[in-house]
């Protein structure tokens, strides 16, 4: 079966959500029955929206319960739900504007993901799950819009620069900026005229809407080798429940950057080109009564890229982490500088580079994104911290 799929946020009779009651209509037939409207100031119907996000008011009938196991794909793309094995999931999905963003989102009374249930979302849009009671996920569980994920971005206005290219050592690219500076990319060729590393991508104002992370920049090439590519921005998910949003242990939300590639050495030459810089993470809105739990939600920066030398590839960075460490940079590879280390709540920028290497530059680490929270009662791990 392929997903129930909405466009546009379409009206419901009065308010809230509906139930099906077997066998209750004329004839012995099913009947849809409303749910008793909220008591509140929305509407002649007195009708309450429990999100702050979007008006629950006018959404329509959720689908029952949703219980989530096992590896998963949804795509955002035409709100569909797949299984390891590319068969379909049943499941109603909606497009929702959410300050003036469209994204493609999941309705239910209540969503569970069940212990080791791995989630990834991908798509040109931004991905969420409206509940009208609780948002669970079990021990070891993740949702992961990270490294390119629903809602990342390909470029942005004031993104993070190409490493500077040199035959005797090309630079490294700049680390994607978002919710702080990425990091910029190292100098390379030491014992010559340097090349001139990429700069990190700027610090973004708060989104009004989910969107994705900024990208990576890449690396400089030499006159042989390209510099790696750098690492996919963060995506953009959005939690939304009436009840609770709980996260047990080491499970996790994340919308963390990609890690900057390194760079390249092909065949007889000599490589001395630059890493990529880390992408940035994206943004992670949440809205509910109660964020509870040990688990994470992450919006942390991947680590940049190292540079090649000699006969050697560079390593690539580690992509942002699910816990409050930074991801390490590209290292150990080709014995050139190491790529930046991503942000995390620990330090929110991407690391720059410093050192300068005898062949290809390391990428710069890419920044945090941001985590919008509107609950007064949150004892979940955030990295970076909740705007």
């Amino acid at each position: 079966m392929r997903a129930t799929v909405f466009a546009g946020i379409l009206l419901g009779a009065g308010c809230g959500f509906s139930r099906t009651i077997p066998g209750s209509g004329s004839g012995g037939d099913d009947q849809l029955v409303p749910d008793a409207p909220d008591v509140g100031p929305h509407g002649p119907d007195g009708c309450a929206s429990f999100s702050t996000l979007v008006d629950t008011c006018t959404l329509v009938a959720t689908g029952g319960d949703l219980a989530l196991t096992g590896a998963l794909h949804f795509d955002t793309n035409d709100g569909t739900l797949t299984d390891a094995q590319h068969n379909p999931v049943a499941v109603t999905a909606q497009l929702v504007t959410i300050d003036n963003v469209i994204v493609m989102t999941i309705l239910a009374d209540n969503v569970t993901l069940a212990n080791d249930t791995a989630l990834r979302v991908d798509g040109p849009v931004p991905f969420a799950i409206l509940a009208r009671g609780s948002i669970t996920l079990g021990t070891n569980a993740v949702i992961d819009a990270s490294a390119g994920g629903a809602g990342a971005r390909g470029t942005c206005v004031s993104g993070s620069a190409v490493g500077g290219d040199r035959d005797g050592g090309a630079a490294g690219g700049g680390g994607g900026g978002f919710g702080a500076l990425g990091g910029s990319g190292g100098r390379g060729n030491s014992d010559g005229t340097n090349s001139t590393g990429g700069a990190g991508g700027a610090q973004a104002s708060v989104p009004v809407g989910p969107i994705g992370g900024c990208p990576g920049a890449k690396g400089g090439n030499d006159n042989h080798d390209d510099g790696g590519a750098g690492g996919a921005g963060g995506g953009a998910i959005v939690l939304i429940a009436e009840a609770v949003i709980e996260l047990a242990d080491t499970s996790a939300v994340t919308v963390g950057g990609g890690g900057g590639h390194g760079g390249n050495q092909h065949g007889l030459y000599y490589g001395d080109a630059g890493g990529g810089g880390g992408g940035a993470g994206g943004s992670l809105f949440v809205d509910a009564p109660h964020v509870h739990g040990s688990g994470a939600l992450v919006a942390n920066g991947g680590g940049g890229g190292q540079g090649s030398g000699d006969t050697k590839h560079g390593n690539d960075g580690k992509p942002g982490t699910l816990t409050t460490l930074q991801a390490a940079g590209g290292d150990g590879g080709s014995g050139e500088t190491a790529g930046g280390a991503g942000g995390s709540v620990v330090s929110v920028v991407g690391v720059a580079v410093t050192g300068i290497s005898g062949g290809g530059g390391g990428g710069g680490g890419g920044s945090v994104g941001f985590i919008i929270v509107h609950s007064a009662d949150v004892t979940a791990t955030l990295s970076p911290s909740a705007i």
